[in-house]
């Protein structure tokens, strides 16, 4: 009983069949409201793919006229699937545009130098307490 005093519908809300009262063939989330759970979700995956294939595409230009183009052509492969309505299809689109993006992904990314994994990242780390630093070395007496 203390399920279904947290649960908003109440006890009451699925039917009980035969005496083995048993939920199986009741399905917990109604199908109605599945559709726009399931399409927000492929929203979000197609959101960040096309994120990630746009940044990557940063890694394999080198200047930005070509990255102008590969970006505009990246755009264009996105925009041609924009009308598809059928949830399975969108999904079977999202499962190949994320494995073509592992496949051509650049092997050797550009990290900004500042970042965790770029060539200046902690090179010069702060100090341990304790130590003080002079900056007018030589000119202590002289204020």
């Amino acid at each position: 009983m203390l399920f279904f005093k947290s649960f908003p519908y109440g006890p009451n809300f699925f039917p009980i069949t035969g005496s083995s009262k048993t939920f199986s063939s009741v399905p917990l989330i109604r199908p109605e409201a599945e559709y726009p759970r399931r399409r927000a979700a492929q929203k979000e995956r197609v959101r960040i793919l096309y994120r990630r294939a746009l940044k990557d595409t940063l890694n394999w230009a080198v200047h930005r006229h070509i990255f102008y183009r590969d970006a505009s052509d990246l755009r264009e492969k996105f925009n041609a699937n924009q009308d598809v309505e059928d949830v399975d299809r969108i999904d079977k689109l999202i499962a190949h545009g994320e494995a073509e993006y592992d496949k051509w992904r650049h092997p050797d990314p550009y990290i900004v130098p500042w970042a965790p994994g770029g060539s200046k990242f902690c090179r010069n780390p702060t100090p341990p307490a304790g130590i003080e630093i002079v900056y007018n070395y030589g000119q202590e007496d002289n204020p």
